[in-house]
């Protein structure tokens, strides 16, 4: 099961994808010198997309679930497991945006889609 900092806030129907490395690189041109010198400055961090839903009971337990997935956005780096069970440290919640309407079940449960971005500050 999918958690963050130990706290299992992705809700359901969560699915996860952390891209690859972008590799940066600088190019510097010279007068009077023909081609370009390109330097590898090294790997960026990597990127953990987030896609899922949140549910409560209510208008206030929704509420609560996405106040509580927002008080992740702190900068604080936590362990981000993903839906594989596979275990991610040193990474911060970069976005969270709640999306479209909010929808009511025929039993009084509220619930909306997310997308989040989280960023790992260190590679594995």
């Amino acid at each position: 099961m999918p958690s963050y900092g130990g706290a299992p806030i992705f809700g359901f129907a969560v699915t996860m994808a952390t891209g690859d490395y972008e590799l940066r690189r600088q190019e510097n041109e010279f007068p009077g010198i023909s081609g370009v010198e390109s330097l590898t400055l090294g790997a960026s961090g990597l990127f953990t997309e987030v896609d899922g839903t949140l549910a409560g009971s209510g208008s206030a337990g929704l509420a609560a679930a996405e106040g509580t997935f927002r008080s992740y956005k702190d900068g604080v780096a936590r362990v981000l497991v993903d839906n594989y069970g596979e275990s991610w440290g040193n990474v911060v919640l970069d976005t969270f945006q709640p999306q479209g309407r909010v929808k009511q079940d025929p039993g009084g449960n509220f619930f909306r889609s997310y997308k989040s971005r989280f960023r790992h500050l260190t590679s594995q």
